[in-house]
């Protein structure tokens, strides 16, 4: 959950961010508005690429979704904030600024994780215990998988190991890439795949960027080892 106060506060603590009136809402904006805020509703609306749209919808679109209008088919996307997360929203404020600003980070520091051994679905807090209803209704303890270093070591090592082919490079190649794999039992990266890519040479950099990270301590259910799937969006 997140209070109106508190939206405010993480919208304004981007560099050069300013609040104005836009009609019955509160825009924030620096170059061009990047999220608004509808305080009676107490509901955001965030400008995402439709990428990042579509990753932080998968979260519950019920509190994340696209706007109903053509706004929303290029991926503006409304935020309740009375039911999401704190560090979701933050993330996700920051993928909306650095698109407003058109910064071009070589890998945009939100992770979503998605858990699919049971039917709840959760953001990843680096090993944070958490409780989930199973499909036959009872509760289960989880701990979701841990990268060595935490987040951070994990977007280290992304920024690393991802190298941009000599040709991409040359063809000054900008775009953004939806990057899943899975982290088996053993805590290693298999099976990683490009939901959306850009070419063949940038995805085949993506894809064996993955081959080279470290292993994580896996996610855990009642004890019990289970994979987890991952999805990473990254801009170019």
């Amino acid at each position: 959950m997140v209070s109106i106060t508190d939206f405010k506060k993480l919208a304004l603590s981007f560099h050069g961010a300013i609040q104005a009136p836009h009609f019955d809402l509160i825009a924030f904006k620096v170059k061009k508005i990047f999220a608004t805020l509808d305080e009676k509703n107490e509901r955001a609306c965030l400008m995402l690429s439709t990428v990042d749209q579509s990753v932080f919808s998968a979260f519950d679109p019920k509190i994340i979704y696209p706007v109903p209008n053509k706004w929303g088919n290029q991926g503006a996307t409304y935020f309740e904030l009375n039911l999401v997360r704190k560090d979701m929203l933050k993330d996700a404020l920051t993928q909306a600024y650095n698109r407003c600003i058109e910064q071009k980070p070589k890998i945009k520091k939100a992770l979503v994780v998605l858990f699919f051994f049971l039917s709840a679905s959760f953001y990843s807090q680096d090993g944070r215990i958490d409780t989930l209803i199973g499909n036959d209704g009872k509760k289960y303890v989880n701990r979701t998988i841990e990268y060595p270093g935490g987040l951070n070591g994990l977007y280290k090592d992304i920024s690393a190991n991802f190298v941009l082919p000599a040709k991409a490079k040359k063809d000054n190649v900008h775009g953004k890439i939806l990057l899943e794999f899975t982290v088996d039992t053993l805590g290693k990266v298999i099976s990683p795949k490009i939901i959306e890519g850009i070419r063949a040479d940038v995805d085949s950099a993506a894809i064996h960027m993955c081959k080279k990270l470290k292993r994580f301590k896996p996610s855990l259910v009642e004890k019990r080892k289970v994979p987890q799937r991952m999805n990473i969006p990254m801009t170019l």
